[in-house]
């Protein structure tokens, strides 16, 4: 697993939207204007539920409030929202974020803790003089709803399957929609490659004439590439083959006459003399 360190935060929250009263960690939702939800995973890749809570505080001014069942927290009461991160939003008249603070507090139970989040919510103005702060949270005033949630960690998983692309290399796929790099199958070429030795079935094996192995990645080189799930066709051609079963047929038709002939001559013979 890996344990949730980046949030990425894409929304809008209304601009004419009413002042109410603070934010409230024991009624969040009465006394906010928005919230969102989103999955963040600790160091065990245990999966934590998590709301942010949106309150506008005053015109072009809003805080923000991350909240968590307190059962997967160290010290937490299940079944009680537990603040995990905090912070403010501002934005100009034209609902571009200028500024915003944060702070945050993740101690999951029984995992490396306390964790800390990193919210994006977006390039406020106020940070460089190119960002437009419109890549994250704006302040329009079309109604509140969050366009992208993302974070970087995930739970543990298994190995479902691999798969081996034209390089070589051999990529697992894992339940928890992870992939892999596990390694990678190597191509030996020649400098004769007809003097190989065969040694039964498709295997060859290397002689003084073939000279030395050059062993690297396929595809590379003048290395033939790998084509994965895919069984090799046949390199026999059925009519040559056909032509040739055919001849050899009629040979041994031709051969089996010679012999009958030689026997009736003989057969011939042995009569005249009696």
């Amino acid at each position: 697993p890996r344990a949730t360190g980046n949030i990425q935060v894409k929304a809008n929250l209304q601009a004419d939207a009413a002042i109410g009263l603070p934010f409230d960690p024991l009624t969040p939702g009465t006394t906010s204007n928005f919230s969102t939800s989103m999955t963040v995973y600790d160091t065990l890749g245990a999966a934590h539920g998590v709301q942010v809570f949106f309150t506008k505080t005053a015109p072009g001014a809003w805080t923000w409030n991350a909240m968590t069942d307190g059962a997967g927290l160290a010290g937490g009461t299940p079944g009680t929202l537990t603040n995990i991160a905090n912070g403010t939003l501002n934005f100009d008249t034209q609902g571009r974020l200028v500024s915003e603070t944060q702070a945050s507090n993740f101690s999951p139970l029984g995992a490396v803790g306390p964790q800390p989040l990193a919210f994006n919510f977006g390039d406020p103005t106020g940070v460089a003089p190119a960002n437009t702060g419109l890549l994250g949270v704006t302040q329009f005033a079309s109604p509140s709803a969050s366009t992208f949630i993302g974070q970087d960690g995930f739970g543990s998983g298994q190995l479902a399957s691999i798969r081996i692309d034209p390089t070589g290399n051999i990529n697992g796929v894992f339940t928890n929609g992870q992939t892999r790099v596990l390694g990678q199958v190597a191509v030996a070429g020649f400098s004769g490659p007809d003097r190989l030795e065969r040694v039964g079935g498709n295997l060859y094996q290397q002689t003084q004439s073939s000279g030395q192995p050059v062993i690297g990645a396929p595809g590379a080189g003048g290395r033939a590439s790998i084509i994965s799930g895919s069984l090799e066709q046949s390199n026999v051609d059925l009519a040559e083959q056909f032509v040739r079963l055919i001849a050899a047929q009629r040979a041994f038709q031709a051969n089996s006459k010679t012999i009958t002939t030689a026997d009736q001559l003989l057969s011939e013979l042995i009569a005249l003399k009696r």
